[in-house]
């Protein structure tokens, strides 16, 4: 019977969802497993099973054509990086994955996809223009 697994070392049962639910209804398979369990170990205690969280976190998750170009408008000097991105999709439509193209030139282009912007006078810029610090003498 699938859904449960045993640590006896433990003297713990983790059980998946729907084992718990089939348990609950008596005579079932899973319950009458669990009332052997029980009477092996009188000790047990059942635990639920989790998903595992993944440890990385994908950015990029959900990024769409539409979503890109969006992002490359929000720019005060995104003229060129538009016009560059237009080309990319058509160069796109001679790879295996056509998106997956467009989306490493983006990811590539725009590394800080994600983060927090920075204005500058209060205008976003792909390239910020380079200010000039005043010195004190």
């Amino acid at each position: 019977m699938k859904g449960f697994k045993m640590d006896w070392s433990r003297q713990t049962v983790t059980i998946t969802k729907a084992f718990a639910e089939e348990a609950l209804i008596e005579n079932s398979p899973a319950s009458q497993v669990l009332k052997q369990l029980q009477a092996v170990c009188p000790n047990l205690k059942i635990v639920a099973r989790t998903h595992k969280v993944s440890k990385s976190r994908n950015e990029a998750k959900g990024l769409t054509y539409e979503k890109m170009e969006r992002y490359i408008c929000c720019f005060e000097d995104s003229a060129e990086v538009y016009g560059q991105f237009l080309k990319v999709k058509q160069l796109s439509l001679s790879q295996p994955n056509c998106y997956q193209f467009v989306k490493e030139w983006f990811l590539d282009t725009f590394p800080n996809y994600g983060e927090m912007p920075e204005f500058v006078d209060g205008k976003l810029y792909i390239n910020p223009p380079k200010t000039t610090l005043k010195t004190v003498a």
